[in-house]
């Protein structure tokens, strides 16, 4: 295992870099901010709102480690909702690479920390999960089904990086419309002394 650590955090918690109390507050008052993420609209709707910490290996030989389990439902009753874009907010140094759907196969949702590609033969399941992936751009999650999202994460930066929301564009009926999850991420570097650590 190499040196990153990625943590993923629920918003309404104290972070390890930055106290976000006030993205709470925006997110109950239903508005957003420049410094927050804006109100999530339309039925497309995220079904968690939070995460674990789980290890995150330097991203250079080729494989990154990705953000997994993130869950939509359509909560429209009669039309799809197409899947056009998701990005970051609050990001410092991380960036989306590569953005899919892939099936839930006995319960296993992938992601959430794994690296990708998966190596063929290392967990049969990830590997049909990998090989049954789609693009997000242009997925439909037809009405009352979920879409289980897997993200792709990179840095430029050799200390790691970090970002506070989801935003995930899409379409029904036409209408564009905006989903946000609050769950931020905090890759660090442990083992360059050249990197600082976090404050608590």
């Amino acid at each position: 295992m190499g040196g990153y650590r990625f943590s993923q955090v629920h918003s309404h918690h104290v972070r390890m870099l930055l106290v976000v109390a006030a993205l709470a507050a925006l997110l109950v008052a239903g508005c957003g901010g420049p410094s927050g993420p804006p109100p999530s609209t339309g039925p497309l709707v995220f079904m968690n709102q939070g995460g674990s910490t789980v290890g995150m290996d330097i991203p250079n030989d080729g494989r990154y480690r990705s953000d997994g389990t993130l869950m939509v439902t359509n909560h429209d009753l009669n039309q799809d909702a197409v899947l056009i874009g998701i990005r970051l907010g609050g990001e410092e140094h991380l960036s989306i690479r590569a953005a899919y759907v892939v099936p839930v196969i006995n319960e296993s949702r992938y992601g959430g920390g794994l690296r990708v590609p998966p190596i063929t033969g290392e967990d049969p399941v990830n590997d049909e999960q990998w090989a049954a992936r789609q693009d997000l751009v242009g997925y439909q999650v037809v009405p009352g089904e979920d879409a289980n999202i897997l993200v792709v994460l990179g840095t430029d930066d050799p200390c790691g990086g970090m970002f506070d929301w989801y935003e995930l564009d899409y379409t029904v009926g036409g209408r564009q419309y905006t989903t946000v999850a609050l769950l931020g991420a905090l890759m660090e570097n442990e083992t360059d002394p050249n990197c600082e650590p976090p404050e608590d």
